[in-house]
């Protein structure tokens, strides 16, 4: 869920990683996970995804 959060404001991978203090591999594979979960292939539409299902972040 904070990788999502941090997905919704915009924040790089790397940005991610370092907030979280976790590597840049680490923060692709919870993104990765994300668009799984959401059906979607890329930032803007998990981003559109979440805000619809109103995915509190």
């Amino acid at each position: 869920m904070r990788v999502l959060e941090l997905l919704t404001q915009g924040k790089t991978n790397r940005q991610i990683a370092e907030m979280l203090g976790v590597t840049e591999g680490t923060v692709k594979i919870h993104v990765s996970a994300i668009f799984k979960a959401l059906n979607v292939s890329n930032r803007s539409q998990a981003l559109l995804v979440a805000n619809r299902q109103r995915i509190r972040v």
